[in-house]
């Protein structure tokens, strides 16, 4: 996790992707990390990966707010309207 920090303090998505995904090897049901690693894909634009990982963080933890907020996000850019509207409203009920 610490060479994802550093990446993330140089400001540089692509170098946190592999130290996530290393992060994930070791902890494959941390809903955060599908979230975080989903984050660096978006702002590299590689949205259908960010999408998996925000749908993978719901799938891991039913109760992930964040992970149905940005999942919502990701509908949006691929104007999915309804099913955005439903996993916007799922993140307003758990948080």
């Amino acid at each position: 996790f610490g060479l994802f920090r550093c990446a993330a303090e140089r400001n540089d998505p692509r170098g946190r992707v592999a130290p996530l995904a290393a992060c994930l090897a070791l902890r494959p049901n941390d809903p955060d990390l599908y979230y975080i690693r989903g984050m660096a894909f978006f702002e590299l634009g590689e949205y259908e990966e960010a999408f998996l990982d925000f749908d993978e963080s719901v799938k891991r933890d039913p109760t992930y707010a964040v992970g149905y907020f940005y999942r919502g996000r990701m509908r949006v850019v691929e104007r999915k309207w309804a099913e955005a509207e439903k996993d916007f409203t799922k993140a307003v009920e758990l948080d």
